[in-house]
């Protein structure tokens, strides 16, 4: 179990260090990277075809502020420069259209006309060009697929493809970084919430929260076009994006959800699935290419559900400071600011990618809330697990009030009971030992109850050293004592009694003794009762003692008893 602990607290190392490694290369907003080959900003020279009207020599700036509606369609075309680049590419920026890229007559790619396409539209796109294509004619191809569509961010960019992702990243450094953050630390919550003991919402409440923030960084990682960059698929970004937008509030409304009990558990998780159905029908359609690039009424219906889920996070917030649950308080604080950055960050999705003011707000919201989450969940973990130490501290001190004699300090007869079902349950061979201190009435008479604490107090002390290395010492009440003696025979259960009689002796003749101690005792093994039970074994080891107590008495003159 130690060693477990200590690989655990490793991986928790491992994880961290790799989080900080991977994370300080992109933690600046803005870094400097000189390109290693040349780059050409397509700026100007391009030569549009609008409603049947050509346009020569016109500034990308001045297509990126055109207005396209539904069925609409733009043609623009400009020749690529000679460029000695390896792993040639061309940065795109997109809108709400369908694109079609031809160079020369030949099609080399597009975007949102196929079923894998379809759905939320990509921001940039990095399109791998022939090794050929210097000089040759570039032709795109737009049709729009819903009303004010095109407001395209960004410039077109002939050169290497590693360079013109850094050169992206210099304005979008902060989506890299953050997704790394959020999907690193919603791995390293995955790890940690192993360790996490007696949480009430069970592993639900860490699991939610890790998904929230694996979400949120796959999220983010795909904002960044990480992904279409790293497997050249513009494709799986899109879905991986689209699907994380989608499914980050039904794991937002479970993280909620774990935290509470009855009728508003109940009705959060109705809401959670209901995100949840919703994300999935999206995602299906996507896969299907039937979502096109307008929300419509799926869009509405997404907004009054997380409505509802920001209104819950608050209630949530407000019930947990009521029954002041602090490590409650600050889980549902956190669910509360990521919701509400989450719908700034929707209900600014309609101008996201038209409007490039939008995205900024939206997404500054989102990541914002997204980062107070992380750390009101990290500080419920602390909160949590010094509530769980605390808690195991003071059950430990119970258990042992509970089950220790308060005059010996030896285990009581709840504690032997129970050790004796523990017995029981693993069959294991044992011996008992019962003991019974002779001569307690005389001492209670003749010196008081007090001394005869003392007495007792000090056979219990000489009992428990000398079977310091057995089963369990217990006393059963009164002057009768019980020792258990695990995977001992019969024969060594008697030898150990034996000795101990010979040890009371001895004691008994060393000088300024306070009490002279005599001790009746029998010994039993489990496998002398047919039901190999433990009470059947206290009894036949009882009966034995008292035996012996008997005919020492009648040895000594009396009547056999105490």
């Amino acid at each position: 179990m130690k060693y477990l602990r200590l690989l655990r607290y490793l991986l928790y190392g491992i994880i961290a260090l790799a989080g900080i490694v991977l994370l300080l290369p992109v933690g600046l907003r803005r870094f400097y990277t000189a390109p290693r080959h040349p780059m050409t900003v397509l700026s100007d020279g391009w030569t549009v075809e609008y409603e049947e009207t050509v346009t020569e020599n016109v500034s990308f700036a001045e297509i990126s502020s055109y207005t396209l509606n539904r069925g609409e369609a733009l043609l623009l075309l400009h020749r690529l420069p000679e460029q000695d680049a390896p792993d040639a590419s061309l940065m795109l920026p997109l809108g709400f259209s369908v694109y079609r890229v031809y160079l020369e007559d030949e099609l080399i790619a597009t975007f949102g006309d196929s079923a894998s396409e379809a759905a939320v539209p990509q921001h940039t796109a990095f399109l791998p060009l022939p090794e050929d294509s210097g000089g040759k004619l570039l032709s795109i191809a737009m049709n729009a697929t819903q009303n004010d569509a095109l407001r395209l961010s960004g410039d077109v960019i002939a050169g290497s493809r590693g360079d013109l992702y850094l050169y992206w990243l210099q304005e979008n450094a902060y989506g890299l970084f953050f997704g790394m953050f959020f999907l690193v630390y919603g791995l390293l919550l995955l790890c940690v919430s192993v360790g996490v003991r007696k949480t009430p919402g069970g592993n639900l409440s860490w699991l939610s929260a890790a998904a929230v923030l694996v979400l949120s960084g796959l999220n983010h990682l795909t904002y960044a076009e990480a992904v279409s960059y790293a497997f050249s698929d513009p494709a799986l970004n899109t879905l991986l994006f689209g699907a994380s937008l989608w499914l980050f509030p039904a794991a937002l409304m479970l993280a909620s959800a774990s935290v509470l009990q009855g009728f508003f558990r109940k009705i959060q998780m109705y809401v959670a699935g209901g995100h949840f159905a919703l994300a999935l029908l999206m995602i299906l359609l996507h896969v299907m290419g039937r979502t096109g690039g307008s929300f419509g009424s799926r869009f509405r219906l997404f907004i009054v559900l997380a409505v509802l889920e920001t209104a819950g996070a608050v209630a949530l917030t407000v019930l947990c400071y009521r029954r002041e649950h602090i490590p409650f308080q600050a889980m549902s604080a956190g669910c509360g600011f990521a919701a509400c950055g989450g719908v700034i960050h929707l209900l600014f999705f309609g101008a996201l990618n038209r409007k490039t003011y939008g995205f900024h707000l939206g997404f500054s919201a989102l990541t914002a809330g997204l980062l107070v989450f992380t750390g009101t969940v990290m500080l419920r973990y602390y909160l949590t697990q010094a509530d769980y130490r605390e808690e195991m501290r003071r059950n430990k001190k119970l258990s042992g009030i509970a089950y220790t004699d308060p005059l010996t300090g030896l285990a009581n007869r709840a504690r032997c009971a129970q050790y004796m079902q523990e017995l029981d349950r693993e069959k294991a061979k044992y011996c008992i030992i019962n003991y019974d201190v002779n001569g307690l009435k005389k001492i209670n008479d003749t010196l008081g109850h007090t001394q005869g604490d003392r007495f007792l107090k000090g056979f219990g002390y000489i009992l428990k050293v000398f079977f310091k290395d057995t089963g369990l010492v217990g006393r059963m009440g009164g002057d009768e004592y019980v020792v258990f003696l695990k995977d001992a025979d019969l024969a060594m259960g008697e030898d150990k009694a034996d000795a101990f009689q010979v040890l009371l002796l001895k004691m008994n003749r060393a000088e300024g003794a306070a009490f002279k101690y005599e001790a009746s005792y029998g010994v039993a093994h489990s496998d002398e009762v047919r039901s190999h039970k433990s009470d059947d074994v206290y009894r036949l080891a009882d009966d034995r003692m008292y035996e012996m107590k008997r005919i020492v008495h009648l040895r000594n003159g009396g009547d056999g008893r105490d």
